[in-house]
């Protein structure tokens, strides 16, 4: 797992551009073969949430991968600068409130298909 996180993370870094960036890399372990109800989850919430975060400057980007193989999903959010990383719950606090309650495929709450286990946060700004 540690090689297939270097890969992303990595190739993700060599994409940008800032010469600051405040990455979160979460990866997400789809639980009891709810393959559908998490990639519509992450594609009608995270996503959106990402979407609207990225017009309104809170973040530089954002990218996800699904791993079938392993039933696991990596989302990668880049808060390009120390201002937006220090007001990322207070950002999305806001975008939350305004996405209204989250989009489920059949009414399964998130605890029943997907697990979070693993989050790491890396400072990138360059020296």
């Amino acid at each position: 797992m540690n090689k297939i996180l270097s890969v992303i993370f990595f190739s993700f870094i060599t994409f940008l551009s800032n010469a600051q960036a405040f990455i979160s890399m979460e990866v997400v372990e789809i639980q009891n073969q709810n393959e559908a109800e998490a990639i519509y989850y992450f594609q009608n919430n995270w996503e959106q949430l990402r979407i609207a975060a990225k017009k309104q400057n809170y973040i530089d980007s954002y990218t996800w991968y699904v791993e079938g193989k392993n039933q696991r999903i990596y989302l990668i959010t880049n808060f390009g600068n120390i201002e937006n990383w220090e007001k990322r719950e207070e950002n999305f606090g806001l975008l939350i409130k305004e996405a209204g309650p989250l989009k489920l495929l059949n009414e399964k709450q998130p605890s029943e298909f997907r697990k979070s286990i693993d989050h790491s946060i890396k400072n990138m700004t360059s020296q």
